[in-house]
């Protein structure tokens, strides 16, 4: 049985920008709230509070909104992937380009799981000397502005080659996306360090939640939107794209193994040596010359 869904272009950008809302709105409503809370009164709601505000907090590196955004960028970078094997079937130009495209998105979601641009905050920063809230407090800003650099530098000729629509969405999606990711960064160490949960709210509080929740969720959308960007790109290569199931029955049941040295000891031998009868007495059948029985003297001579 094979089972085929056809992905629409619209129809899931709508609902990936409605995942994205939805996971800001509500890390940054639990986030408030867990905050503003004094949830240390019982020890049952302070870990449930904690809980919730742990799953579901944009700004920490083990939570809801990061795994989709992970996943958002391990989509684009397969279909990235794709794009450039088509490509390179086809005898298109730019195979490099959508490969090393798909090589980033990759090394993108890889360090969004392994956290290892916060690891490389601290020492930057002490490097630096910048231990006090400010635009460069998370570092890590400072080699992702080279990085960025680079990336505007390299594909802004492969952008400019691509059909009109796809190249105004991708622009834009990747503006959006370095704003997110890197501008809003600088403005949120501004207002860092916060304070943690449970120890109540000021406004320097509510400006860092606000800023990293808009910046999670506009995150979140770029990354919708360039996924959609590549998968439109794949419509004009491909026509449609479906996405095929296939039901595998279970292979038919062998029985259990014999051991055909455990069947010899159990018969003795005997199965092999009639074989091997069977075998001679054929052979000795074979080789024989059959001679025709002798007629009478009598009945030669009348022929």
């Amino acid at each position: 049985m094979t089972i085929t869904l056809r992905i629409h272009p619209r129809r899931l950008r709508t609902g990936l920008l409605v995942i994205a809302v939805t996971l800001a709105v509500t890390s940054f409503a639990l986030a408030l709230v867990a905050r503003a809370t004094p949830l240390a009164r019982t020890k049952p709601l302070e870990r449930l509070g904690l809980r919730l505000l742990r799953n579901f907090d944009a700004t920490g590196e083990r939570s809801i909104p990061t795994a989709w955004g992970i996943g958002l960028l391990l989509g684009i970078a397969g279909l990235a992937a794709l794009t450039a094997r088509l490509h390179l079937r086809r005898r298109l130009d730019h195979v490099g380009a959508w490969s090393l495209f798909s090589a980033l998105f990759l090394l993108f979601a890889v360090d969004d799981y392994l956290s290892v641009h916060e690891q490389v905050a601290v020492p930057l920063r002490q490097m630096i000397g910048s231990t006090a809230p400010g635009l460069f407090h998370y570092a890590w800003v400072i080699p992702a502005l080279i990085v960025g650099g680079v990336a505007i530098l390299s594909f802004r000729g492969f952008a400019g080659l691509l059909p009109a629509s796809t190249k105004r969405q991708f622009i834009a999606a990747g503006v959006l996306l370095l704003g997110s990711a890197i501008g809003l960064e600088m403005v949120l160490g501004m207002f860092s360090p916060a304070k943690q949960a449970g120890a109540g709210v000021t406004d320097k509080d509510v400006l860092f939640l606000l800023v990293a929740n808009v910046r999670q969720g506009l995150k979140l959308v770029s990354e919708s939107l360039l996924l959609v960007v590549v998968l439109e790109y794949l419509f004009t290569l491909t026509g449609r794209v479906d996405i095929a199931l296939t039901h595998v029955g279970p292979a038919a049941d062998p029985g259990p193994y014999k051991d055909p040295l455990a069947e010899e000891g159990e018969h003795g031998g005997t199965g092999d040596n009639t074989g091997d009868d069977e075998r001679d007495n054929t052979g000795d059948d074979a080789s024989r010359t059959v001679t025709p029985p002798a007629l009478p003297q009598d009945t030669i001579r009348r022929r």
